[in-house]
């Protein structure tokens, strides 16, 4: 860096002379090399903030390693699968194959939503159009095989052998297997999420009320919150479910079977919710994770500390969490503020001298 600036300095006595500047402005400008050093340093370290910005962080007993690079933009699982979106709308997928999850991905880009089934990957195409693979030697799944053609729809969800959708006047749409209700979806229009478990599903109105269907030996359809404002869900493949306050305070229903209710972490600010077959995590404000439940795939012991995740959700296998953009530190943009104040004026004292 001295090198480039010295580059340019040299030569600037003569061009000042040249252009009617007196000499002492040569000076000025060499004094000011710190200050251009320490500006172009500050940007550094805005630009490495974002470093690890969209990456993949995985742990857990059987977990498999992420793909690398940090363009991925969503996550999600199926019971032993994981999958996650890139930038460009490419999908990837890595985990169990025993039932072609990985092998059997689309390719190409422009998709905007994945999820996943017990054993099946489900994505949303460009034009809403539903892709939707996993399959064994006698042939696709059933919610492969049964999945809607069309287009329109603008989201997407999996529970255990069964897919869900929005359509765009926020209708929901269900297939697959209906062993426990799971396609008694409800009637109407607005909503605005979905979430599929093991035996049912959930669903966001548009006021942020919490409806379910399906199995409910446990209250997994009817016992949800009551009142409205909720803006997030997340269903387990095991009996409980979860739903995000306004206030960032997370709220449970169903059956507390591996601790899925006792380790809940109190207090609000929580901006994301996620859930596994039998433990449930969180993002809280400050980007760190929290998680609760069963710890039969290392969740708790594996969890990987620091902050700027956005995103978590696990399965049989571990856990996967996906890094946000972080903004710059106050540290940064002050001290970028104040270099560029001196830099400014020193601007104005060559144009006087």
């Amino acid at each position: 860096m001295r090198h480039v600036t010295r580059f340019f300095a040299a030569p600037a006595a003569p061009l000042l002379q040249a252009s009617g500047m007196r000499v002492t402005a040569h000076a000025q400008f060499a004094s000011a090399r710190p200050g251009m050093c320490l500006l172009l340093l500050m940007t550094a370290l805005m630009f490495a903030s974002h470093a690890e910005a969209g990456s993949l962080v995985t742990w857990g007993t059987n977990i498999t390693a992420p793909p690398t690079g940090d363009d991925y933009t969503a996550i999600a699982r199926s019971d032993y699968t994981q999958f996650a979106l890139k930038s460009n709308g490419s999908i990837a997928a890595w985990g169990y194959d025993g039932t072609n999850e990985v092998t059997d991905a689309p390719t190409g880009t422009g998709y905007t939503a994945i999820a996943g089934s017990r054993f099946a990957g489900f994505a949303l195409a460009a034009d809403g159009s539903i892709a939707a693979w996993g399959s064994t030697e006698d042939g696709p799944l059933i919610e492969v095989s049964s999945a809607p053609t069309g287009t329109g729809y603008t989201a997407i969800a999996g529970g255990g052998g069964t897919g869900y959708a929005l359509t765009a006047n926020g209708s929901i749409v269900a297939w697959g297997n209906d062993g426990n209700g799971e396609l008694n979806t409800p009637a109407g229009t607005g909503y605005t999420a979905i979430a599929g478990g093991a035996y049912g599903g959930i669903a966001l109105t548009a006021d942020g009320h919490v409806v379910g269907w399906g199995y409910d030996v446990h209250g997994q359809a009817t016992g949800g919150p009551t009142g409205s404002g909720f803006t997030a869900i997340a269903a387990s493949n095991g009996y409980a479910d979860y739903a995000l306050a306004a206030d960032g305070t997370i709220v449970h229903w169903g059956i507390d079977l591996f601790g899925e209710f006792s380790g809940i972490p109190t207090g609000t600010g929580y901006t994301a919710i996620g859930a596994s077959p039998s433990a449930g995590f969180a993002v809280a404000a400050d980007g760190s994770l929290r998680v609760w439940g069963y710890n039969n795939a290392d969740y708790d012991t594996g969890l990987p500390a620091g902050n700027d995740f956005t995103a978590v959700t696990g399965n049989y296998n571990g856990a996967v969490a996906l890094f946000g953009v972080p903004e710059p530190s106050t540290f940064v943009l002050a001290a970028m503020s104040f270099v560029g104040l001196g830099f400014a004026t020193w601007r104005r004292k060559v144009r006087k001298a």
